[in-house]
């Protein structure tokens, strides 16, 4: 079983999930029967937990529980070497192909990713749903990558590109057809909208309601 940001994970969760890996058994919601659980455990968290342990804000037990063996992952900018296969991967997933020209394979490679792997995963779901070319150059790829052009804090934290009015109001109508479209994709789920676009939910449901988008 993967757990992705057991950081976040509130301290009733940790309790319950400590008592399934001690026991090995867990009840379901509602149920009073026992089941046997036969599982390996593996966890993921872009936080070092070792400081909310000692503020208190992760369990002790569970840590030792779970840390057995730890893998480090340098942030995504550490390994420019890994960009285009990480985005062809994506790309494959979608059953998309896609090429880049030699400056915007550059601006990938150089760019920081402050959201590493979220926010690479982000920008090309934006250029899958937003560009109808099999060739995307770093011109058309800081346009699109952007949800906002006016969005300083959230999205993709790609630098803005002094746009024109008309194109501003260009990638306005684009922001408003990714987000329906992610809505229409997810069913209406605003988190997994949220981390499928790379903005937090606060973001969406101001832009929900910016572009009257009902979701």
């Amino acid at each position: 079983m993967f757990i992705d940001e057991i950081s976040e994970a509130p301290l009733s969760v940790q309790v319950k999930l400590l008592r399934v890996l001690q026991e090995k058994q867990f009840s379901r919601l509602g149920g009073d029967t026992l089941i046997t659980a036969d599982f390996r455990l593996i966890t993921a968290s872009n936080k070092d937990l070792r400081p909310l342990v000692a503020s208190g804000e992760f369990r002790q037990d569970l840590y030792y529980r779970i840390n057995i063996l730890e893998l480090s992952l340098p942030a995504l900018c550490q390994r420019p070497g890994d960009i285009m296969p990480l985005i062809q991967h994506l790309l494959h997933q979608q059953g998309k192909q896609i090429t880049f020209t030699p400056d915007a394979v550059d601006f990938l490679h150089r760019y920081r990713w402050p959201g590493n792997i979220r926010e690479l995963q982000a920008v090309i779901y934006r250029l899958i749903v937003l560009v109808d070319i099999d060739r995307v150059s770093k011109e058309i790829l800081l346009q699109v990558s952007q949800i906002s052009p006016d969005d300083d804090n959230e999205g993709s934290h790609l630098p803005a590109t002094g746009v024109t009015s008309d194109e501003t109001d260009l990638l306005k109508k684009q922001e408003k057809r990714l987000i329906t479209h992610v809505i229409e994709k997810t069913d209406g789920d605003r988190t997994k909208a949220s981390v499928m676009l790379g903005i937090s939910p606060t973001t969406l449901w101001r832009k929900l309601k910016q572009h009257n988008i009902s979701g």
